[in-house]
């Protein structure tokens, strides 16, 4: 039966999908971003802006439509943001790791730590020294004394009267004051193992709060780099070959499924590929500059664009051997596809401590990969990684570590020695000069210590931050603690520790006391350092000197930014970024104040109150420069804050020195047993595991693990360990977006269509064979849309998408969008001169199954049920050439044009089944809906029904075809030849020849519809007028619908579908 109704329905949605897709290739490859474009795009700068920005990105699913995207295409960060305020919680911000929700939390800490000193010990000394002390003197009562022993006195002011000296003769206050500071000392003991569980438990918090890509990673090092194998070298692909041997290896008695294995290189080549381009891009600007040729220029800068682009794809590809054993690090990241079999890897994996190994004789389990021990540990996050590091041994990170200690010890060596000299210098020239009221030599040696001090400091902290970066360490929150450690200790050093020995070893004149407590001695000094320290110093955090050198910059560049011709994208884009965070510097800051305080408060308890003062001042002005006026570029992990938190226990040891030593010459007494006793208690916490000694008395609860794999949530990550990857991160980044925008562009397909089915077309409910149908628009119904809605879009998140190498292949190649009009001009040519045949074949790249042709008539019942139950299936790597092909249509002996077409969800093929009950739903339901409908004219849910069963009787109408030729396209439509009346029966689709229909459907007096969409004869309902426009324009749609076969419209460069009425789509 050659009238038999047979055809393919596509759903608009392949239309749509495949139109999305070709405008995002487009986007990526034509309109892509170029660091080294000049003059820049401010738009672009604008927009990475706003990535920049600290707030949580928007979803996937709550953009909307793909219009409303945007991503920055130099970090592939959502522009669109939940930005927080100063109100939030700090575990709000756990989309940045644990690292920054540690910080504040540690702040506290800081301000509850010195408030308990300051109640158990502070404020007994402030009264004590107040109320009883007689020791200090007016200038009067000083001035009658001898001369000699002017200088040894405490002079009376509102500082000294409140410190130590005042009640130096007063035994039994000092000696309660002993232990008082011995009982603070075993409070802040216990204190230290609530924030330490506090800090564990925040840890999980954050975990829990959101979803990040280490939660599914672990990090291998000591892998292998040569190993046997047999195989064609060509197919040789080791990050496979880990991942099958880690699958079924990893977990004894276990197989696990594993999403990826990526492999670290070392990425000096691509580094230096961006430094020549860095500086071949400086070069071009001197040349605008002076008016010169730079054509030569760029012909270079893109040849090595080129070459670093190809470099980066070829990492992404299948690698040699030769080239794995070259530049393979050791280090690999395995991503998981479930966060429970990571977990139960890392807890196998796990590492005892030493005391559990010699006294509880617990053994570590180990992993062996061709002989060689694999070190398995929990990956940090993506960002977190010192990328060009890995590439060291750890003999050469050994080496490169103690160089940089003692480099940094011999600096701080150096610089307290100018200080102490120009210090000592200062004394002498004053002995020399004892006898005249005012020294100019005095005067200009203090102007150089102190200008000395203010150069020393910031160089000091960037030859720190240099060798910190340069040790060779793994992770970026291994370089954060040692430059917040080293940082914290010169600035300790140089501030208060110089300060005193200054005091004490230089100044000749009076004795240890009256060095301290004299007019011009050490407790001004102290007293106005930690005052300037917390009034000049947070002003300026506030005031924020960086932002408000972007803030005039971007205010300069948008105002004359018609005469910046020079500055390049990637400059632009730098200049408009917010200033980063810089949490180890705050880290730093934070503990050189605690150990200052700490160090003073024994003897000037009032340095207790500015130091509560200035960190309170700290945490809030912080907390808004991170969520307004910041940037965070790394995600610091937990380790950051405990290894902080290891470090500031060393202040309890410091306290009880300082109350010792003010004992011995303050008071003139021998050595106090309460606080060496003390001293030494400081020492042991501090050298104790205490973190292991917390996990073992505190328990936490059980971290829940992801419900989710890795493949469903990886495109809500705002990163990802191959966008950081160095050797990958711009291919990773192009292939990120594209990634994203497919979804948003399917999730905003799923809606409509959603939306469409649930308020456009009526559900019936069967109650019996004899009882009417009725629309079952009931509230039950109603409450379900939302879960209909989230199973809807739960199955379009499975959508297929292509793999990143499959994109490179699609990306890579040179003037893709060039060759693809170049072959619809082809299309047009053949079409012109008559030698275009009337049949287009799909290649599916798939032979394991070659049928002979088989005829529609000859189709038995198995055959057909077959062909409904096996939609199109297509790999997902396969490429759709019409969009993507770089080589041009080649015409081949039978003038047949060979298209690749890419599909990606089987489900939207229709089969005739689905056909015949939509047909069999009309028959039996026409009726039902016009009593319906004349009952309930008014009820808009009666329209809708009747609105339906128009547009399904126009379905009843067109059922008879002219021509069903499969593999033919319509000549108005799509640019081809109409088909001859005598051709021969066309062939059912089989795997070696697919084809498809294009269906000319006729209305109920068998004359066929035009382009437009208009009828011969006037098409009319059921109350036998004619259709209203509306009615058309849907009419026509679905025909468009209909013979638009899986894109082989013809996109334009605009990517517009050019046939008329393409509006009625929109």
């Amino acid at each position: 039966m050659q009238q038999l109704e047979l055809k393919r329905k596509l759903s608009k949605q392949v239309i749509d999908n495949l139109k999305q897709k070709n405008q995002l290739f487009r986007q990526v490859v034509v309109e892509g971003y170029d660091p080294l474009l000049i003059p820049g795009d401010i738009s672009k700068a604008e927009m990475h802006r706003g990535a920049s920005k600290i707030g949580r990105e928007a979803q996937v699913n709550e953009i909307g439509i793909v219009e409303n995207l945007q991503i920055c295409q130099c970090c592939g960060q959502f522009v669109q943001k939940e930005h927080l305020s100063i109100k939030h919680d700090i575990l709000q911000l756990s989309f940045l790791g644990s690292g920054y929700p540690m910080y504040f939390e540690f702040l506290k800490f800081c301000i509850i730590l010195q408030t308990i000193l300051f109640f158990l010990n502070g404020l007994y000394g402030l009264l004590t020294n107040g109320a009883f002390g007689t020791a200090c003197l007016s200038q009067e009562e000083i001035n009658n004394l001898s001369h000699d022993i002017q200088n040894d006195q405490c002079y009376w002011n509102w500082i000294t009267v409140v410190s130590l000296g005042n009640k130096s003769e007063q035994k039994v206050l000092l000696q309660i004051q002993s232990y008082l500071n011995l009982i603070s000392i075993f409070i802040i003991i216990l204190l230290f193992q609530k924030f330490r569980l506090k800090q564990r438990n925040i840890d999980i918090d954050c975990d829990e709060n959101d979803v990040q890509a280490n939660d599914y990673t672990i990090l291998c090092s000591n892998i292998p780099k040569k190993i046997e194998y047999n195989g064609d070298p060509e197919k040789f692909d080791y990050p496979e070959i880990l991942k099958e041997y880690f699958q079924t290896h990893l977990l004894p008695g276990k197989e696990i499924e594993i999403f990826q294995v990526g492999l670290c290189f070392d990425c000096d080549e691509i580094i230096s590929y961006k430094l020549k381009l860095d500086s071949l891009n400086i070069e071009k600007q001197i040349l605008i500059l002076q008016g010169k040729d730079v054509s030569d220029l760029n012909n270079k800068i893109l040849d090595l664009q080129q070459k670093k682009k190809a470099m980066e794809s070829m990492y992404c590809e299948r690698l040699s051997q030769e080239f794995i054993e070259k530049n393979f690090t050791g280090y690999a990241y395995i991503i998981f596809q479930r966060e429970q079999d990571k977990e139960e890897v890392i807890q196998h994996y796990h590492q005892n401590s030493y005391i559990d190994q010699i006294i509880l004789q617990q053994k570590n389990n180990t992993f062996k990969y061709y002989g060689q021990e694999i070190s398995i540990q929990q990956a940090p996050d993506p960002n977190n990684i010192h990328w060009k590091s890995l590439k060291y041994s750890r003999v050469q990170k050994l080496t490169r570590r103690v160089l940089s200690f003692v480099l940094t010890a011999i600096l701080l060596g150096t610089s307290l020695s100018i200080i102490m000299g120009l210090n000592f210098a200062q004394n002498h020239v004053d002995d020399d000069n004892k006898h005249q009221e005012y020294s100019v030599g005095v005067s200009l040696i203090s102007i150089a210590i102190s200008i000395c001090i203010s150069i020393l400091n910031p160089i000091l902290r960037k030859i720190i931050v240099y060798l910190a970066k340069n040790q060779g360490l793994s992770t970026r929150t291994q370089v954060f603690i040692s430059i917040a450690i080293r940082t914290a200790l010169a600035q300790f050093l140089m501030s208060s520790i110089l300060l005193i020995l200054t005091q004490v070893l230089i100044v000749k004149s009076g004795n240890i006391y009256g060095k301290i407590f004299s007019r011009g001695g050490l407790a001004l000094n102290i007293n106005t350092v930690f005052l300037t320290q917390m009034v000049i110093s947070n002003g300026m955090k506030l005031i924020h000197i960086d932002y408000l050198k972007n803030y005039l910059a971007i205010k300069l560049i948008k105002k004359y930014s018609h005469k910046l011709n020079l500055i390049s994208q990637q400059q632009l884009n730098s200049l408009f970024e917010y200033p980063e965070f810089e949490i180890e510097i705050e880290y730093a800051r934070n503990l050189e104040t605690v150990y200052s305080v700490l160090f003073y408060a024994p003897v000037f308890p009032l340095v207790l109150i500015w130091g509560i003062m200035t960190i309170f001042l700290r945490y809030w002005i912080d907390k808004y420069n991170l969520m307004h006026k910041s940037t965070v570029k790394f995600y610091p992990s937990l380790q950051l804050c405990l290894q902080i938190t290891e470090s500031l226990e060393y202040c309890l040891p410091l306290y009880s020195l300082s109350n010792m030593m003010a004992f011995i010459y303050i008071s003139g007494g021998s050595v106090d047993q309460i606080s060496v006793f003390g001293f030494i208690i400081g020492l042991v916490h501090a050298f104790l595991p205490m973190q292991t000694l917390n996990e073992r008395l505190f328990k936490t609860r059980e971290r829940v693990p992801n419900e989710c794999t890795y493949e469903e949530v990886r495109d809500y990550f705002n990163i990802d360990y191959d966008r950081e990857n160095p050797v990958k991160k711009d291919i990773s980044i192009e292939y990120h977006i594209f990634r994203v925008k497919s979804q948003v562009s399917n999730l905003q397909n799923t809606k409509k269509d959603f939306f469409k089915n649930t308020y456009q077309t009526t559900k019936f409910d069967k109650k019996s064979d004899d009882s009417p149908r009725t629309p079952a628009l009931n509230q039950e119904n109603q409450d379900s849309e939302s879960l209909m809605f989230k199973k809807k879009l739960q199955e379009k998140n499975k959508i297929i998408i292509p793999g990143i190498r499959d994109y490179i292949k699609a990306t890579s190649r040179e003037n893709s969008f060039a060759a693809m009009k170049k072959n619809q001009q082809i299309i047009l040519d053949l079409k012109q001169s008559g030698e275009l045949q009337n049949s287009c074949k799909i290649n599916l790249d798939d032979q394991s199954s070659k049928k002979s042709p088989v005829h529609k008539q000859n189709l038995t019942n198995q055959e057909t049920d077959n062909l409904q139950s096996s939609p199109l299936k297509i790999k997902q790597d396969a490429q759709t050439d019409l969009i993507m092909n770089s080589q041009p249509l080649s015409v081949q002996n039978n003038n047949q044009i060979q298209i690749n077409l890419e599909i990606n969800c089987a489900q939207e093929v229709d089969t005739i089944k689905n056909d015949k009950e939509l047909y069999n739903t009309y028959e039996n339901s026409t009726s039902t809906a016009t009593q319906l409908y004349k009952q309930n004219h008014n009820s808009t849910n009666c329209k809708k029904v009747k609105n339906h069963m128009n547009f399904q009787k126009s379905k009843k109408q067109y059922k008879y075809m002219n021509q069903v030729t499969l593999g033919q396209l319509n000549n108005d439509d799509f640019g081809f030849s109409s088909p001859s009346q005598d051709q021969s029966p066309p062939q059912i689709y089989n795997q070696s020849e697919t084809d498809y229909l294009n269906v000319i459907e006729l209305n109920k007096d068998d004359t066929p519809l035009n382009r437009n969409g208009e009828e011969s004869q006037a098409k009319l309902n059921k109350n036998g007028s004619e259709f209203s426009k509306e009615q058309k324009d849907e009419l026509f749609t679905e025909k468009l619908i209909q013979n638009s076969i899986n894109g082989v419209i013809n996109l334009n460069e605009d990517e517009e579908i050019s046939t008329n009425g393409v509006n009625s789509i929109k």
